[in-house]
Formats: structure tokens, C-alpha cells, sequence
């Protein structure tokens, strides 16, 4: 018995169930039973099937351009490969590697799938010689049942001496097949299912989520809302089978959150291919529009209606195209996180991603955990300090669908003709968006918040404190001015959004609103109209003692308000700072 060989052994990204590890050993064989002018029956192990499976191999020819072609079948399906007749896995068990053989594996020519971009099915096509390629013909899901369910063990009724290239492997792909294996083991007791279960849940994601390609720059797997839908159609259809392993709970399709999607789908799905679980969505670069930072136990409904509100009043009239969003968990493999996220967090997938990003669309749930989450910290950290002036959206969901405040107008709004009247939109638009959960970012307490990895919380705040590489790892500062301007900085974006709020709740002084803007670190411009709430005198004295003393622009708008007097003015304009334009 020898480990099958698995994603290592693959070409570049495309390349389909015709080149998977399965048939790379199978072909192995069939190479040594093509060179002996034999037949071999030989057995591979299928998830599938629950057990070993017979599989016959026999000859197509003789080797031709240094090309041998080798014929087998696994399940009953014929399949073609031509492998060079001096790759390292058709050596002769026993031989010794030829002079400047490394032991990588030989080029093999095969059907490419021709995958698609944004979620869809690929339709094939072949690279290689069509006569050697000649009756393969198979199907997206048909690939994926023989790539992803019957990688195991395999083990032959052949003459081992007559079967080449068993002991010449390679090193790296029986190793990746190892831990593959091993992940099993661990996602199997972690989901507390016994193995038919187990297998039968392996089959069904895999059937519903075939690997389409791998996609090399992680700030490249952005995910669309088509694809997210995806993901909650499953959810909902699969969702009866799910526990909440750490609460001993069972979920619903209203309480699923990314923490049992990751466990039941992501997870499972990526293990054979060790591939992020966009690359199950598709080969294609998906570079992100927005960048999501959000708190994993939001439910996978709610964040959705988040992201489909946003793309809904973001996106530029007329404009029908599929943004992509970064979500962590879709773009990082799982199974490999330590490639993603190495010492430097600027060095980071994360990071990266923010950089190709018009913005970050921060989605809170009702007790606006991110808030509280070091890693959002990190993420609202660079939004606020970035150069190149990143917007910053802030997102909550409904029952039905989601509130948004957005970083200035939207495009549509920007189109008007009257400016005016499309800041009065704007904040009508944003009149719903809970004032409880305005006033818990208020006062953020970012160098507070937690990290599932201790490490991780000291390597962010000492990136935060400016501190070099070299010092990532050593203990954070308790207390540093750089907290503080985040913590400032992200106040005033809570304040200038719910300031309206504040003054229909009449709560702007209690609730703090005008220590937020005050204490602002980076404002400039602050644009108000207050023509919608009939302010009074009181209200333009609180405008007037919010004003940033570093504040360039200011706008106000107080058109139809009669409640408004020369006390109110004049207690305005006592506070006007010098540093206006």
C-alpha cells in the first residue's frame, strides 16, 4: 500500500479530475503493465464506495516522441493519459534516480477543463494530441467524485517488481497525501461523526462543490454574491445534519454562522485539494472591490443581506456586474493558514487584499463584536490611516434585509443634480441604523480586543505602535498614542454618521457624539444638514462645540429651520476655529 499523490503532483490551475492524484497512480501502473505488454488488476480506495474497488489497467502502444500512453479504469470510467517515458513514476521499483533527477514529476498531457469565472461549470477541452485523448468526455461533478473521493491508499494484486515508480513517488506528494488523511481524522472527531457519516458528508460537499483551479494570490479569491448564495442554498438544504460542536446545540439555518459553515462545508471540501474554498468556485481571479471585516459568529443570512444591500446601493447605476468581496475565510486555505498569515500583519493576505480594495464594509451584529475582535481592529486601523484614502462602510442586518451608513454618497447619489438634496437622502437613507449600535462605537477601545491566537494580538498592536519587524513578538504597549488615534478616528466615523440620530433621540451630548467628532484626529471636512430634524438653538451649540480645532471645511445646512435664533448662531460661531478655509 503507498500514499496516493495529491495536489503537488498537479499542473498549474484548470487542470481537472483527468490529472488527479487517483489517476496519477493508476497511470503509474498502467505505464509499468504498458511497458511489460500486460494487463493489471490492481485496487484503489473509494470513499465513495466504503472500501477498496477493483480497477483494470492494461497497454495503448508503445512509448512514441518519448511518450508512453496508458490506458485504465476506475469505477468503470476509460480514461487516457500519455506520461514521458522518463518521469520519475515510471521508474522500475528498486531503480536508482537517473543522473540530475530530482525526483519532481514528468509533464503529462490530458483533457484541461476549460473552468469558469464566478461560480459556473467549465466546459472541456483537450491540450493534448486528440488521438491519444480520444472518448474522454466527463463532466464537472463526475471529475470531482473520482478527484475528491477516491484519494487514499492504493495497493496491487501486480508483480511489485513489474510496477514502476511505487518507491520513487514523490516525497512531497505521499506527505501531503499524509496529512490530508490526517485532517480527516481530526474533522471526522471534531464533528463527533462515525465513518459512513463522515464519508457520506465528504461525497456530498464534494459533489456539490468541484474544484475548479487554484487561484495563486490569495488577495485574488474574492467571492461574489452569486457565490455566497451558493453557500446559504447549501447551507439551508444541509443545515438538519448540523450541531454547534462547542455549544452541544443543534443550528438552524437562521443561526449558522461562518464557525459551522467552515466546520461542515469549507473545511471538508478543501481538504483532498488543500485549495481555499473560492477555488472551488472558481479558477479565475476575483481581485475584490470591497473588503468585509466582520466577526465569524454573525449569522451567515444576516452577513449576506449585508453584502447584497451594500452591492445594491454601492454599485454605480446601471452597473450589473458581480462584485467580489474579501472574505477571509473563503480566500485563506484552511488548511494551510500559517502561508497566510505570516509575523508581519502588513505582509498578510489580509493586508494585501485591503490594498486592492475600494474599501472595507464593516459588518456588525447587534452587539458589534468586531468591535472587540483584533483583527477588525487591524483592518479598521489601516481603512482610517491609509494614504490612499480607503472608504469605510459600516453595515447591520435586519430582519429582512440590512442598514448601511456609507463613507460619503453613493454614485447614484453623486449623479443628482442637487447636492443638497442627495445629502438629505443620504440621511434619510441612513435614519434606520440603530442608535444603540452607533453609540458602541463611540467609544472603541480597539487595543482591548481579543484574538483566537495570543500571538496575533501582539504582533497587530506592536504594527499599530510603529514598532520594526524585528520586534513584532516583543510584549505590547499597555497604553500608546497610535491606539488612542484609531480609537479617535474610528469615533468620529460613528459620530458623524449618527450625529442626525442624536439629535432626533435628543441624546448628542449624553450619549457622546460630541466628544467623537471633537476629539477626531483626522477630520477636515464635516458636511451637516440638519434642515431635516428642526433643530433649535441648543443643537447649533452642540454643532459648535463638536468642531475639530484642525477642521478645514464645514458645512451646515439649517434651510426651513424656524426654531433656530441669533442665540444659536452666535453660540455657533463662537466655536468656529481658526483653521477653516
Amino acid at each position: 500500500q503507498v500514499p496516493l499523490p495529491a495536489s503537488d503532483l498537479l499542473p498549474p490551475p484548470c487542470f481537472d479530475c483527468a490529472m488527479d492524484s487517483a489517476g496519477v497512480a493508476t497511470a503509474s501502473v498502467a505505464a509499468a503493465a504498458a511497458e511489460h505488454a500486460t494487463e493489471c488488476e490492481m485496487e484503489v480506495f473509494s470513499e465513495s464506495a466504503g472500501g477498496w474497488i477493483k480497477a483494470w489497467v492494461g497497454p495503448c502502444g508503445p512509448p512514441q516522441n518519448g511518450l508512453l500512453c496508458a490506458e485504465f479504469t476506475v469505477d468503470g470510467v476509460p480514461h487516457r493519459k500519455r506520461l514521458p517515458a522518463s518521469s520519475a513514476l515510471l521508474r522500475t521499483c528498486g531503480s536508482a534516480p537517473a543522473a540530475g533527477d530530482d525526483g519532481a514529476e514528468g509533464e503529462m498531457e490530458e483533457v484541461n477543463p476549460e473552468c469558469s469565472g464566478f461560480g459556473g461549470t467549465g466546459a472541456s477541452k483537450s491540450s493534448a494530441n486528440r488521438g491519444h485523448a480520444s472518448g474522454y468526455k466527463q463532466t464537472n461533478a463526475q471529475a470531482r467524485e473520482r478527484q475528491g473521493l477516491d484519494r487514499g491508499l492504493l495497493k496491487t494484486s501486480a508483480d511489485p517488481s513489474r510496477v514502476a515508480g511505487y518507491d520513487h513517488l514523490n516525497f512531497k506528494a505521499q506527505n501531503t497525501a499524509d496529512k490530508a488523511s490526517r485532517r480527516a481524522i481530526d474533522m471526522r472527531k471534531e464533528l463527533k461523526l462515525d465513518e459512513a457519516t463522515f464519508a457520506e458528508r465528504i461525497r456530498k460537499v464534494a459533489a456539490s462543490f468541484p474544484f475548479q483551479g487554484y487561484i495563486p494570490l490569495t488577495e485574488h479569491r474574492g467571492i461574489t454574491l452569486a457565490q455566497l448564495k451558493r453557500v446559504e442554498a447549501f447551507m439551508e438544504d444541509d443545515v438538519h445534519t448540523w450541531q454547534d460542536f462547542h455549544k452541544g446545540t443543534a443550528v438552524t439555518a437562521e443561526t449558522a454562522n461562518l464557525y459551522n459553515v467552515n466546520a461542515y462545508l469549507i473545511k471538508p471540501s478543501t481538504n483532498v485539494d488543500n485549495c481555499a474554498f473560492v477555488e472551488l468556485l472558481t479558477c479565475i481571479d476575483q481581485r475584490p472591490e470591497w473588503f468585509c471585516s466582520h466577526w465569524w459568529g454573525e449569522p451567515i443570512k444576516a452577513f449576506i443581506r449585508c453584502v447584497q444591500e451594500h452591492q445594491t446601493l454601492r454599485r454605480p447605476p446601471g452597473d450589473m456586474t458581480e462584485w467580489a468581496y474579501w472574505v477571509c475565510a473563503y480566500a485563506n486555505r484552511q488548511h494551510s493558514l500559517n502561508e497566510e498569515l505570516v509575523k508581519d500583519p502588513s505582509k498578510t493576505s489580509f493586508f494585501k487584499a485591503m490594498q486592492l480594495a475600494r474599501g472595507i464594509l464593516l459588518i456588525l451584529d447587534s452587539a458589534a463584536t468586531p468591535l472587540t475582535r483584533i483583527w477588525c481592529a487591524y483592518e479598521e486601523y489601516v481603512a482610517l490611516t491609509s494614504d490612499s484614502a480607503m472608504l469605510l462602510d459600516i453595515s447591520t442586518a435586519t430582519d429582512s434585509s440590512a442598514d448601511l451608513l456609507t463613507d460619503g454618497l453613493t454614485d447614484a447619489e453623486k449623479a443628482m443634480d442637487d447636492e443638497g438634496q442627495a445629502r438629505r437622502l443620504q440621511v434619510h437613507r441612513q435614519a434606520a441604523f440603530p442608535l444603540e449600535l452607533l453609540c458602541k462605537g463611540l467609544r472603541p477601545l480597539l487595543h482591548k480586543a481579543e484574538a483566537s491566537q495570543h500571538e496575533d494580538r501582539v504582533r497587530i498592536l506592536n504594527k499599530i505602535a510603529g514598532r520594526d519587524v524585528a520586534e513584532l513578538d516583543e510584549p505590547p504597549h499597555e497604553e500608546h498614542e497610535k491606539y488612542e488615534e484609531v480609537n479617535r478616528c474610528l469615533a468620529g466615523v460613528f459620530a458623524q454618521a449618527g450625529w442626525i440620530k442624536g439629535v432626533l433621540n435628543r441624546s448628542v451630548r449624553k450619549d457622546g457624539f460630541i466628544e467623537a467628532i471633537r476629539g477626531d484626529p483626522h477630520r477636515k471636512v464635516w458636511i451637516l444638514d440638519l434642515s431635516m430634524v428642526e433643530p433649535d438653538d441648543a443643537d447649533l451649540a452642540d454643532v459648535g462645540e463638536a468642531l475639530p480645532a484642525q477642521l478645514l471645511q464645514f458645512t451646515l445646512s439649517c434651510r426651513r429651520c424656524e426654531q433656530v435664533n441669533d442665540a444659536g448662531l452666535a453660540a455657533l460661531a463662537g466655536h468656529l476655529p481658526g483653521s477653516l478655509q
